[in-house]
C-alpha cells in the first residue's frame, strides 16, 4: 500500500458502521456508504493496514470486523473525528 492517510469523513463513517454491525461485507458497507467502490475500497485497506479492522473470507464474500485487540484506535480515530466536528463548528 502507498503512503496515503485515508482520515476524512468516509474513513469515519465506515468504522462507525463496520463497529456498530460487528461484522459486515463489502457490499453491505458499499450499499451503506453510498460512495465508489474504489473509494470504500481504499478506506478499507488503510483501516486494515493501521490495524483497526481484521478482514475473513467466508466463501466469495470478504468480512471486515473491528480488530478487537485495537479497539484504542477505534476509539481515537473517533476522538479525531469529534475534534474534527468541534472545529467545523468554531469555524462558521
Amino acid at each position: 500500500m502507498d503512503d496515503e492517510f485515508y482520515i476524512d469523513e468516509t474513513t469515519f463513517k465506515i468504522a462507525e458502521l463496520i463497529h456498530k454491525n460487528k461484522k459486515m461485507h463489502f457490499s453491505e458497507i458499499h450499499r451503506h456508504i453510498g460512495k465508489p467502490k474504489e473509494t470504500i475500497n481504499r478506506r478499507l485497506k488503510f483501516l486494515v493496514s493501521i490495524g483497526l479492522l481484521v478482514k475473513e473470507r467466508q466463501g466469495n464474500k470478504m468480512y471486515y470486523m473491528i480488530n478487537k485487540e485495537k479497539i484504542h484506535v477505534y476509539e481515537k480515530l473517533m476522538e479525531i473525528q469529534k475534534a474534527i466536528e468541534q472545529l467545523k463548528q468554531a469555524i462558521n
